[in-house]
Formats: C-alpha cells, sequence, structure tokens
C-alpha cells in the first residue's frame, strides 16, 4: 500500500523538529488522526514503562486508567454518531460464485451476515475484496478471479458502493455524495474497473490507480487481517502464527511500519547529503585557487584598457553613420515608391480609358450582330424567290430548247417529205409507162411494211439529236447543281467545325473551374492516380508538363497554344522501361476510362500524349539564350517553368531559348532586320497574330505565313470566367450561321435530286432512240429483200403511198406551224423569265454587298475588341508587375526601418544621436587599426581580456554561490539528524504506548471469558510478539495461571481469543473498514454470546468505522438493536435468489 495518504506519513510529518512547540504539535496531530489513542500519548504518567516488566499491581492501574478514559471518550463522543464517508453502502454480485444477482445493503456501523452454510455468506466479503482490488487468492476461495464465476456464466461483474460524505470524502466534486466502485471480469482472465457516481451513471474513470488513491485515502488495506481476516485466515490465525509475523502484523496494522520506512528514506536522504557535502568541501579549495589566478591575469591586461575604451568611442560613432547611410537609403527608396504610385496611377487611367472605349466597342458589335440577323432575316425572303427565279429560268431555258429542236427536226421531215414524194412521183410516171398488169398483194403489203419503217426510222433519227441535246442540258444543271451542293457543304462544315469548336472550348473551359487536368485531355485522372499507384524503375514521370508551364503575357497564348500544345500534354520519363510502362497505363485508361490526350478526337481511337524519354542532362543553355545575350524577347523569357528536367525538354524540342517573339507582324519584321546579321544567320520570328516569320542571311530569303492551328483548348486561359462570359455570343452568332448554312444546304440537295432525276430522264430516251434505229434498220433491210423478189412497183400503188406520203407532209407542215407558234410562247418566256432573274440577281448582290460590308464593319470592330483586350492584357500586366514592386519596395522600407529601429536602439546603447556624423568607411578603418592594436596587446600578454574577466566573474560568482551552498546544506543536514533522531524517538514512544494499550485492551476482553491473557512485545531484540492465555479452567483450580501459547487452545478458545486480539488491535489501527469471516464457528453459546458483546461494544467506541461480521448462527441472544446495526439473514442455499429477508 503506498505511503503517500496514510496515517503513518502524516504521523511523521507531525514530528518535524522545526515545528514549534513540538510535544503539543504531535499531540494534537496524533489526536486528531487518531482520536483513540490520543490520551494515552497526551499522558504524561510514569506507567507507560516496557509492557513486559509490569506486575499485576500495574496492569490493574493501567486497566483502571484506559477505562476512565474509554468513559470520557464515550461522553464526550456522540453516541449517535455513524460513518459518513469511507464505508461500505451496498454491495452487488451478478454470475459472482454462487449468486446470480444478488445486492446486500449495508449499515453504517455493525452489519452481522447471518445464515445456512452455502447461502453464500463468505462470497459477499469475497465479492467485496475482489471490488476493491485482492487478488483471489486473498479471499481463499479460488486461484484466479475466472475461478469465481458462477459455473456455466462467462462473465462476471461486482458492485460497491462506498459512502462519500463529510470532510473525510474522497473527490466529493467529481462522485458527489458516494462512489460506485464495479469491477467486470470473465473466463478469459480479463478485468476491468470502472467509478462511477450512480450505478447507472456516466463512467467518471477507469484506471487501477484510482482505486488505489481512494483506498489510501481511508487507510482501507484489503490484503490485511485488520481489515479482512477470511474464514480460512479466521480458522488459523493464531495456530500457526510466528511470533516474527505477529510483530509485523502489529507494526503493519497500527501503521508504525509506515512510519517507519519514511523515516529511514530521510535517513538515506541525510547519509547523500553528508556525502555530498563532503566531496564539495574537498573540492572547494581549487576554485579558490582558479579565481586568484584570473585576478592575477586581470592585472596584466589593465594596460589594454584606453584602447578599448577608444574602441568603444568608435563602435558607437561607426553604428551613428550605419544608421545616417540606412536613413539615406530609405528616403531613395522613397523616392522610389513615389515613381511607382504615379506609374501606377497613369496605367489605371489607361485601363479606364481602354474599358470605356471596349465597353462602347462591345455594344456596337452588339448592335451590329443584331442588325446582320435582321438583315438576314429581312433578305431570307429574297434568296428563296431567287432560288425559284432560277429555276423557272431553266425550265423556260429548256422548254426553249426543246421546241426549237423539234422546229428543227420538223423542218427536216418536211423536206425528207417533199425529196420522197419528188422520187415517188418519178417512180410513178415509169410504172405508168409499163403496161403490166395488176399488183401482186404480197409485195403490196411488204411495200406498206418498208414505208411505214423507214417512216419509224425517220422519226428516231430526227428524235435522237434533240435527245441528245437534252442530255447535255441535264448533265451540265447536275454540274452546276453539285458543285453549289458542294460548296453549301463546304460552307455547313466550316460553320459546323467552327460551332464544335467554341463548343468544347467552353466545355473545357467549365471543367477548368474544378479539375486543373481539363486542358490537357479527357479522364486524365485515371492515368494520374495510375501513375501514383505504380512503381517505377527510375522515378514517377513528369505530367503532364504543362502543369508546370505558365506564361507571363497572355498576349501571346494562341500564338504559344499553337507552338507549344501537343508538348505541353505529353509526359516525361527518365528510362526506357519506364516508357513502356506508361505507354501500358495510357492504353489501359483508354480502354477502361476513355481516356485522351488533347486535342479530343470525335470517334475514331483515342490520342494518346508523347512520352520523352529524358536523360536527366542538365545543360547549361546561356550561351544560346538570346533573351540573356539583349538580342530580344524569346519565347523563354514569356514563360516560367518551375521543373528544370521540363525546362530542358521544352529547349529540346522548341528551341524556345532562340525563338523570338514579337507582338505583331510588323513588329516581327523590324526585330528580323535588326537581328539578321553575322552573328545571327538564321532566326525564327513568332508574332502574336499567330504568325510565323523566319529568314536567313546566306540566301537572303525570307518567309512568313500563318501558324498551324492547334485544335485542343486553349492552354494559357488565366481568367477562365472571362473567357466564358466572352465566348458565349461568339458561339450564339456562329450557330445562327449554322442554323443558315443547313437551310441552304438543304435547298442545294434537292435542286442537286432533280437535275439528276432530269439527266437520268434524258439518258433514257437517248438509249431508246440508240437502240431502236439499228433494230429497224435492219427491219428495212429485210423488207427490201423480200420485195427483190417482186416486180416493180405498179401505179396504183405509188399512187397511193404518194398520196400518204403528202398527207404526211401537209401534217408536217401543220405541225411546223404550230411549233413555231409555240416558239414565240417560249422565247417570251425565256426572257420575261431572264429578266426577272436578273433583277433578283441585282437585288441579291445588293444584298450580298450590304452584307459584306456589314461584315467588313464586324471584323473591324471584332479587330479593336482584340486590340483592346490585348491592351488591357499590357496594362494589367504592367500593373500588376508595378503593384508587385511597390509592394516588394514597401517591404523593403518595412524591413529597413525595422532594422533601421534596432540599429537606433542598438546606437542608443553607445551614445546619444550625435548633431554630426562621420564617415562609416573612415570609422570603420580607423575601428579596425585600434582592434589590431588591441590583439597585439592580446598577444603579448597572451590573454583575452574581455573572456578573463567574464570567466573571473562567473567563477567568483560559482565560488559564492558554493560557499553558501555548503553552510546553507550543512545547517540543513544538522536539523535533518537531529530532527531523525528525534522522530525516532518518538516513534519508539509511540510503539510502546500503543503496544501498551494494545495489551491492555487484550487483557480486558480475555477477561470478559474469564481468562488472563498477555502479549509479550519483543521491541528492541528479536522484534516478537507473543500471545499468551490462562483459560478459565486453570483459575478454577486455585492453582498458578499456567499460560498456554495459542497453538495449545481448544477451537472454541482459539476464536475467542482471535476476536479479542482483534478488538485489541483494532483500536489502534486506522481503517475505516473491519470484517471477519466465521469469527463464531467454534464457540458455544455462552462464549459466542460474550464475544458478540464484545463485538458491539468495540463498534460504540469505533466511531466512523464499519464492521462486517459473517455468521453461520443466528443473533438470537445478542443484543443488535442500535443506530447503524443491521443483521442480515440469506435464505436458504436455492440459486438464483433476488431478494434477502433482512432484520434489524
Amino acid at each position: 500500500m503506498s505511503t503517500s495518504a496514510s496515517p503513518a506519513k502524516r504521523t511523521s510529518q507531525s514530528l518535524d523538529p522545526g515545528s514549534d512547540d513540538e510535544g503539543v504539535q504531535t499531540a494534537k496531530r496524533v489526536k486528531r488522526e487518531h482520536p483513540e489513542r490520543a490520551d494515552t500519548i497526551e499522558e504524561d504518567s510514569d506507567y507507560l514503562d516496557s509492557d513486559d516488566e509490569m506486575d499485576d499491581d500495574d496492569v490493574e492501574a493501567n486497566l483502571e486508567e484506559l477505562r476512565r478514559q474509554r468513559e470520557i471518550e464515550r461522553k464526550r463522543r456522540n453516541p449517535e454518531e455513524l460513518a459518513t464517508a469511507g464505508v461500505v453502502k451496498e454491495i452487488s454480485l451478478i454470475n459472482f460464485m454462487c449468486h446470480e444477482n444478488l445486492t446486500v445493503t449495508l449499515a453504517e456501523k455493525m452489519n452481522f451476515v447471518v445464515g445456512h452454510n452455502g447461502s453464500g455468506k463468505s462470497a459477499i466479503l469475497s465479492g467485496l475484496a475482489v471490488a476493491l482490488g485482492a487478488k483471489a487468492t486473498i479471499t481463499g476461495r479460488g486461484a484466479g478471479l475466472k475461478s469465481m464465476i458462477m459455473t456455466g456464466k462467462d462473465r462476471a461483474k461486482v458492485t460497491v458502493t462506498m459512502r462519500n460524505v463529510g470532510e473525510d470524502a474522497f473527490m466529493h466534486d467529481l462522485f458527489g455524495d458516494q462512489v460506485v466502485i464495479e469491477r467486470n471480469f470473465d473466463q478469459s482472465g480479463s478485468s476491468n474497473f470502472k467509478f462511477r457516481a450512480t450505478k447507472d451513471g456516466k463512467i467518471l474513470s477507469d484506471k487501477r490507480d484510482t482505486l488505489t488513491k481512494m483506498c489510501n485515502h481511508w487507510h482501507i488495506n484489503i490484503d490485511s487481517p485488520l481489515c479482512m481476516l477470511t474464514q480460512d485466515n479466521a480458522k488459523t490465525f493464531l495456530a500457526k502464527t510466528d511470533p516474527k509475523i505477529m510483530y509485523s502484523f502489529f507494526l503493519k496494522g497500527s501503521g508504525l511500519a509506515d512510519i517507519m520506512d519514511q523515516y529511514k528514506l530521510t535517513k538515506f536522504s541525510q547519509e547523500k547529503l553528508s556525502r555530498d557535502l563532503a566531496n564539495a568541501t574537498d573540492a572547494l579549495p581549487d576554485q579558490q585557487d582558479k579565481v586568484r589566478k584570473l585576478q592575477n591575469l586581470i592585472q596584466y591586461a589593465e594596460k589594454a584598457r584606453n584602447l578599448r575604451k577608444k574602441q568603444e568611442d568608435l563602435k558607437a560613432q561607426l553604428a551613428w553613420a550605419f544608421v545616417n547611410d540606412k536613413e539615406g537609403e530609405i528616403d531613395t527608396v522613397r523616392g522610389y515608391i513615389e515613381e511607382l504610385n504615379d506609374k501606377s496611377e497613369m496605367l489605371e487611367g489607361k485601363l479606364s480609358d481602354i474599358d470605356t472605349a471596349d465597353k462602347k466597342v462591345k455594344d456596337d458589335i452588339k448592335m451590329l450582330r443584331d442588325g446582320i440577323a435582321r438583315f438576314f432575316d429581312d433578305h431570307r425572303q429574297t434568296q428563296q424567290e431567287m432560288s425559284a427565279k432560277r429555276k423557272k429560268l431553266g425550265d423556260a431555258r429548256g422548254a426553249l430548247a426543246a421546241v426549237k429542236t423539234s422546229v428543227t427536226e420538223c423542218k427536216g421531215e418536211i423536206q425528207a417529205r417533199e425529196e420522197e414524194i419528188t422520187a415517188m412521183e418519178d417512180k410513178l410516171a415509169a410504172a405508168r409507162r409499163e403496161e403490166e398488169g395488176e399488183a401482186n398483194p404480197e409485195q403490196v403489203r411488204l411495200q406498206k411494211q418498208l414505208e411505214a419503217a423507214e417512216a419509224q426510222k425517220s422519226g428516231l433519227v430526227r428524235m435522237l439529236p434533240q435527245n441528245e441535246r437534252a442530255v447535255a442540258t441535264a448533265k451540265a444543271a447536275v454540274d452546276e447543281t453539285q458543285n453549289a451542293l458542294k460548296e453549301a457543304e463546304r460552307e455547313y462544315n466550316e460553320a459546323e467545325r467552327s460551332v464544335n469548336e467554341v463548343s468544347r472550348s467552353l466545355e473545357n473551359l467549365q471543367a477548368r473551374r474544378t479539375d486543373r487536368l481539363a486542358p490537357y485531355g479527357r479522364n486524365l485522372r485515371s492515368v494520374m492516380q495510375a501513375i501514383e499507384s505504380t512503381q517505377w524503375k527510375h522515378s514517377k514521370p513528369i505530367g503532364p508538363i504543362g502543369l508546370h508551364v505558365k506564361l507571363m503575357d497572355p498576349v501571346y497564348r494562341h500564338c504559344f497554344s499553337n507552338m507549344l500544345g501537343s508538348s505541353l500534354c505529353s509526359f516525361v520519363v527518365r528510362d526506357p522501361a519506364d516508357q513502356n510502362t506508361l505507354q501500358r497505363i495510357f492504353e489501359q485508361c483508354g480502354r477502361q476510362h476513355n481516356f485522351s490526350a488533347s486535342p479530343v478526337r470525335q470517334g475514331g481511337p483515342p490520342n494518346f500524349p508523347s512520352v520523352t524519354l529524358y536523360k536527366g542532362d542538365r545543360y547549361d543553355f546561356s550561351n544560346g539564350d538570346l533573351y540573356r545575350q539583349g538580342v530580344g524577347e524569346t519565347v523563354l523569357s514569356k514563360l516560367e517553368v518551375d521543373d528544370e528536367d521540363v525546362l530542358r525538354v521544352l529547349i529540346t524540342a522548341h528551341q524556345i531559348e532562340r525563338t523570338l517573339v514579337a507582338p505583331s507582324d510588323n513588329d516581327a519584321l523590324a526585330v528580323m532586320d535588326r537581328v539578321l546579321g553575322a552573328h545571327n544567320q538564321s532566326i525564327v520570328v513568332f508574332s502574336a497574330s499567330e504568325f510565323r516569320h523566319n529568314g536567313h542571311v546566306k540566301n537572303h530569303l525570307r518567309q512568313s505565313g500563318p501558324q498551324t492551328k492547334w485544335r485542343g483548348p486553349d492552354m494559357f486561359v488565366t481568367d477562365v470566367a472571362a473567357e466564358i462570359e466572352r465566348l458565349r455570343p461568339v458561339l450564339d452568332e456562329r450557330e445562327a450561321d449554322l442554323r443558315t448554312k443547313r437551310a441552304e444546304l438543304q435547298v442545294r440537295r434537292q435542286e442537286a435530286t432533280k437535275a439528276r432525276e432530269n439527266l437520268k430522264k434524258a439518258q433514257a430516251d437517248v438509249d431508246r432512240n440508240n437502240k431502236g434505229i439499228p433494230h429497224i434498220k435492219r427491219t428495212i433491210e429485210a423488207i427490201n429483200d423480200k420485195l427483190q423478189e417482186f416486180r416493180p412497183i405498179d401505179g396504183n400503188a405509188t399512187e397511193i403511198s404518194l398520196e400518204e406520203v403528202r398527207g404526211e407532209k401537209t401534217k408536217l407542215q401543220e405541225e411546223l406551224s404550230a411549233l413555231e407558234g409555240n416558239l414565240e410562247v417560249k422565247e417570251t418566256d425565256f426572257k420575261d423569265a431572264q429578266t426577272e432573274c436578273e433583277a433578283a440577281q441585282t437585288l441579291l448582290n445588293s444584298f450580298q454587298e450590304q452584307l459584306s460590308t456589314k461584315k467588313d464593319v464586324l471584323v473591324n470592330l471584332q479587330a479593336q475588341e482584340r486590340q483592346y483586350e490585348k491592351e488591357r492584357v499590357h496594362y494589367k500586366g504592367s500593373l500588376g508587375r508595378a503593384k508587385v514592386q511597390l509592394q516588394q519596395e514597401q517591404s523593403t522600407i518595412d524591413d529597413a526601418e525595422k532594422t533601421l529601429k534596432t540599429w537606433i536602439q542598438a546606437a542608443l546603447g553607445f551614445m546619444e544621436r550625435p548633431d554630426e556624423f562621420g564617415d562609416a568607411k573612415e570609422l570603420e578603418a580607423q575601428r579596425k587599426a585600434v582592434d589590431k592594436q588591441i590583439e597585439e596587446a592580446k598577444r603579448r600578454t597572451n590573454i583575452d581580456l574581455d573572456q578573463v574577466v567574464h570567466q573571473h566573474l562567473v567563477e567568483s560568482e560559482r565560488l559564492d554561490r558554493t560557499t553558501r551552498s555548503i553552510d546553507q546544506f550543512r545547517e540543513i543536514e544538522r536539523l535533518l539528524k537531529i530532527g531523525f533522531d528525534d522522530r525516532t524517538n518518538r516513534w519508539q514512544m509511540l510503539r510502546r504506548n500503543i503496544s501498551l494499550r494494545i495489551h491492555l485492551r487484550f487483557i480486558e476482553n480475555v477477561r470478559q471469558r474469564g481468562f488472563e491473557g498477555r502479549l509479550k512485545f519483543d521491541h528492541e531484540v528479536g522484534e516478537e510478539l507473543r500471545l499468551e492465555v490462562a483459560t478459565s479452567s486453570d483459575a478454577a483450580t486455585q492453582r498458578e495461571m499456567v499460560y498456554k501459547r495459542p497453538e495449545s487452545l481448544s477451537g472454541g478458545e482459539r476464536s475467542f481469543v482471535t476476536v479479542s486480539l482483534l478488538l485489541s488491535m483494532w483500536d489502534s489501527a486506522p481503517a475505516n473498514l473491519r470484517c471477519l469471516d466465521e469469527w463464531d464457528v467454534f464457540l458455544d453459546s455462552a462464549n459466542r454470546r460474550i464475544a458478540a458483546g464484545l463485538l458491539m461494544e468495540g463498534s460504540r467506541d469505533a466511531t466512523s468505522r464499519q464492521f462486517v461480521l459473517i455468521s453461520p448462527l443466528d443473533m438470537n441472544g445478542v443484543n443488535t438493536v442500535g443506530r447503524g446495526n443491521k443483521v442480515i439473514r440469506l435464505a436458504d442455499p436455492i440459486r438464483n435468489q433476488r431478494r434477502l429477508e433482512e432484520f434489524q
């Protein structure tokens, strides 16, 4: 048990030899802490001799005095006073030993727990012991806690509620009026404590140290037999007890052992202090000799004092000279700050003017765009009418051409008929001259077939040129409509590409707000996560390298995006194996996460970024850096690269240190004129207008052309929100243009489809003619062959044929007349359609001219807007740099003023501010000269005056401290020795008094039974306690009393003696809790009644103490009436009981 809060420690503290009125202080403290033995200590009687030397008269006198003191104490004490702190209020057992659920409430003073064997009486004390931290072996009921768990259960819980009211309360602010101690343990052997203010309340502590502090506070030593005597120990307590163990039991139970342990620690500290004092005294002459030597060295350095004074004066002047120079520097910086402020105001005015002009241009652009949109709407009808009139003109042209062809063919047919009539008239005249018989009918039929075939042939031949001309006209129309369709498709595709480009830019800008990887590709984060989780042979890849590149001048953002876009999306590795690993990551992420680098392709395979293998050679590129050479601004000068490896990769891939840049094409040409020469044979200059200019001195060749357009997002956007606002109206304009192009494309497709259908129809007519003419020719040849078999035709048939031909001629002439009339109509229609088309074309041309004029104005306004934006970026950059410089200079002034303030404080430590200041350089030279003289003096004397003076001061102070410490500790040593001797004497006196009190109480207790007893204390030699008893049977024989040792007593006698001894020692023990198991197991009813009376009397005398006594018998015949007393009867051995029949 710790002695930090024990009564022994408090008693030892009361014996301080340095306290005033030692005897009074000791008596007061002992009286306050152990009132039951206070009177004994206060008494200065002569009977306090060794208890071994007392005769019968002394014993009787002492007993009488003891009774008198007890009576006085009883009168002075409130008989109704009960313990309010440090006693048990309630014990609860769950699954503990034979109890499944048992709760016992204890009284404040005397508690008798009775019941038949097996009812679980001892289990209550075992539970109390376990809850207060005892090991299972102390209870005598098992080898471990798990052996005390009820059979068939996995865990057990013991809860003890302690009263905590009054001055002796333990941590009352935390726990309140009671402390609930809960101990849980299970079959695995694990155990824990929980401390609460109520049973179901919040856990206030779970540390074993809390239990230790509580037991120390209330003097509860649960392992001591004086606190708890178990059933097994009660039966054998005196039977097998060794005298030395009994004496140790006496010392520990009375608290004397703890007091002596404190005294021994004090003695050890005093002996250690004596050794340390001896060592310090032995070292004192060496320190004195060292101080004397240092004093001698100081005398040798006196001659350097004048130089030292001069040195201090120079330091003071030099300090103020530095202050003066620093003030001049601050004034210079303030002037520069004023210039920067003026420049900032000028730049802000410029920006204000630009914002005003830019706002006007934006308003003009918006108005013009709205006007163009309205202009398109107003002239959309004109475009549609123009298309209709073009179609009408084409139809009229085709109809006129067809009529002209028909007239020509009809005239040819008439001429052919006239020639045929002439030939037939000649044949008829010849036939009449012949006198032949009638014609052959077959010949007549063949002749008719031949004439019909000739007529069909003539018709086919006549229609062939007309159909061929129709095919040629249709082909020309197809070519014209097809070209118009291609142009419309090209314009539509271009408009659609433009819309998609702006839309993708907007989407990418939106993504940049939350994803800084968005400019470099789609779903790039999956690649970065795979890179982080992969083991690399050399090192983790760097990339995308655009993360390490920042554009300093936004004017060049489009130019640099075209130049570096693909490289900014690339990665850099240091080992070929890592290059292959990274390519596999790209492929895997492309398949699983749809990863693609910028520019993202619409459909098709993903676009993987390039991987550059870099060996890590950080070469010096400064010799080739044209910006550092003063040639001009380069791509590198406009970039900020925060990774040296990325910088070397860009230099190798794009020669950014040698590629010049200019804000405009004119500036780029001027740079070429200025730079090209002997030192620069060839040069490349990029302008902010996205043009590339290169030249060479040797062949005087200069070339200029636009940059290859970067199809990905803008890589150098600084203000994402502003760029989004700029692109939204652009997207609206381009979408409106796309809708117009889509309508025009639809009209062109319809025209092309109709032209192809007309061509197909005309081509079918030509095919029919080409196939019919050979066929009819073969038919005519076959008829002619058959007619050769017959004689020449007769006159009648010829006349008939002649009439038919003449009739056909007449019909042809009538058809010609109709065609010629129709030709005039068609020519009139064609001229009208042509006139209308020309008028519409004139109007359309006027519309195109007006539209072109408006677009030119829009382009100029947009150019002005871009120019204003470039100027704004330029002036903003200049203003930002001016503000940064202003902040830097202001910070410089702040730091300088802080430094100046520090310097002034340091200078004031030397002297007040002078009216005139010397030159710092001259003063520094003088100071160095003086320092050199001082160093020479040091060299001659071989000492450092400052060091010696400081060391002398330190050693002198150390010697003084050592001397004072030795004197102080010698006094402490003397007081400790006196105090130890005094405390030891007082302890011995207290031991004698306590042992005498225990002896007398023991005698008085055993006499209640008619016994005589004595306790032999050997305090000096063996430190033993021997107990001897003379029983009443011996006294009855009227012989001399025969004292016997405890082991010679019967069971009942030994039980009574045990109770008597415990009551005697309890009278001097500080513990609040006293438990005794099976105290009357061997007593008959008479002896039991006497022993119970002793216990009840002891409980009345022991205020603020609680007794828990276990008995297998009832309490009949024992007076247990009184406040704070209680009899607790356990039911017969039936398990799972939940209630107790309690009697008081």
